[in-house]
């Protein structure tokens, strides 16, 4: 088997996991995986997971990263129908690395999966070639259908470089490997919303040069200061420190966590728990630990109550459980205007 964390698996190998998980005798499974879109819950992994639970067996399972994407995002196995399915709420302060930007300011920064670690020691030097909001600064059009790659004149700019891109539209995996082929040293994207979220790089062929994340507000300023071709490049020094950062949108549903309803109409997912921005262990050889991001994050919170609680009071049924988290769940803000009212329940379930 790979020493490499490859970070994706296939349905028969959940299923003889699942299987192997029931003969082994576990109380609780958490399922930090999910296929986005899979929402009927007849798909075969939801279904396995339901019949763990009907043999005793508490299954929490991530509901999904495809907020952005609108709804019936949610994925198998968390819309298994005795499935806890959890959905993500952004940490109220997260550990991050940061660099020095070149005004000074300490920028923080989140490293994408499946890339090179950035440097933490030396000065790089940042360039943009395009506006926020232009598709231009996205790589691809505003829905992610129509790639934009840079012209040979950005390239040129950006060659030897790390380059700007803004989230949103294509891909984490799309924006990388356009900036890899205009040959920058490393890849910033930028959010185009408040907060931070780990951005994925998988994909074939794999990109091979860092890529990070930085907050919206730090990422627009450094475009303006760094706009070619009217501006130079700046200068960031990077470091080995972290801080601890409150963040803007902690105790709000992740811009990234799936919306419900399943396929056929049942509420999903059933309740959320911390998913945005938590300090993890991690893969000795990529650093020990790391600010991670995802309903991936989320579930095993809720997997964890569920072991304290079955600590507490072994005779709990699987519906017991289900019930008492629900019950007991805080509901959580409108993320898009916190003072207005209520997150959605097919976004947040019973709540927190």
């Amino acid at each position: 088997m790979s020493s490499r964390c490859e970070g994706s698996t296939t349905a028969e190998i959940m299923l003889h996991a699942m299987e192997k998980s029931l003969e082994d005798g576990m109380d609780v499974v958490n399922l930090s995986i999910g296929s986005a879109f899979s929402s009927w819950s007849e798909y075969p992994t939801a279904r396995a997971t339901d019949a763990l639970a009907r043999e005793g067996v508490v299954v929490a399972a991530s509901i999904g990263n495809s907020g952005a994407n609108g709804l019936y995002s949610g994925g198998a196995p968390g819309v298994g129908r005795d499935t806890i399915g959890v959905g993500s709420v952004d940490n109220t302060f997260f550990m991050a690395n940061y660099f020095v930007d070149h005004e000074g300011n300490e920028v923080t920064y989140v490293t994408g999966t499946s890339v090179p670690a950035p440097p933490t020691e030396g000065t790089s030097t940042v360039v943009a070639v395009a506006e926020p909001g232009s598709d231009a600064a996205r790589t691809c059009n505003a829905d992610g259908t129509i790639p934009v790659p840079f012209t040979p004149e950005q390239a040129a700019a950006i060659e030897g470089n790390w380059v700007l891109i803004e989230r949103g539209g294509c891909s984490f995996y799309d924006k990388a490997a356009r900036g890899q082929a205009a040959g920058a040293a490393g890849v910033i994207i930028y959010n185009n919303t408040a907060g931070l979220l780990t951005p994925s790089v998988a994909g074939d062929p794999p990109v091979t040069i860092p890529v990070i994340m930085v907050p919206q507000a730090d990422g627009q300023r450094m475009v303006n200061d760094a706009l070619w071709p009217d501006q130079d490049p700046i200068e960031i020094t990077w470091t080995d420190e972290m801080l601890s950062s409150p963040s803007p949108t902690g105790g709000l549903m992740s811009s990234f966590s799936s919306f419900g309803t399943t396929a056929d109409l049942w509420y999903k997912p059933d309740l959320s728990a911390p998913g945005g921005q938590i300090y993890a262990p991690y893969p000795l050889e990529n650093g020990a630990y790391a600010t991670l991001s995802g309903t991936s994050m989320a579930s095993p919170h809720v997997a964890g109550a569920a072991a304290l609680m079955l600590e507490a009071e072994p005779g709990l049924s699987v519906e017991d459980v289900k019930l008492r988290l629900q019950n007991s769940s805080e509901q959580v803000p409108l993320n898009i205007a916190p003072s207005v009212g209520l997150e959605v329940v097919h976004r947040q379930g019973s709540g927190v």
